[in-house]
């Protein structure tokens, strides 16, 4: 992707809370056939707030790797919370949160689906950043 532009807090923001519903939209087809286990999301009966907290959740994580990492170096510096290894271990504590028992009581289930949708949000942020000509970090 030659030229690409560094993404802005907008872009991140609209691209966090658009992961965010659209995995919700997604998670909410695949337990109502069946395909992820109805215990993890209520059967796919979800709410409208299911919905709006995916999105919410969504557009804080696409904006948390650039809050915990603000760019006093120029807008070019990436470090670990940046990396290609953070990316990949989001990702498989989104998928812990998925099935791995994380959060798994019933009274924890709006907690369960807010962490996961902020580690979606994050996840996208870094993908979003893996596109541009300066890519992510593999560590730091």
């Amino acid at each position: 992707m030659e030229g690409a532009l560094m993404p802005t807090a907008k872009t991140h923001r609209r691209l966090g809370a658009t992961f965010g519903v659209g995995i919700a939209i997604l998670v909410s087809v695949l337990t109502q056939k069946g395909m992820i286990s109805g215990a993890l999301f209520r059967g796919g009966q979800l709410d409208i707030f299911f919905f709006l907290m995916a999105g919410a959740c969504g557009l804080l994580g696409g904006l948390l790797p650039d809050i915990i990492e603000p760019s006093f170096h120029g807008p070019r510096h990436r470090g670990f919370f940046h990396s290609i290894l953070l990316l990949f271990g989001l990702g498989i504590l989104a998928f812990l949160f998925l099935y791995g028992g994380v959060l798994a009581s019933p009274e924890q289930f709006y907690w369960r689906i807010g962490v996961f949708f902020v580690l979606i949000g994050y996840i996208s942020h870094l993908l979003v950043d893996l596109l541009t000509d300066q890519g992510l970090p593999l560590i730091f």
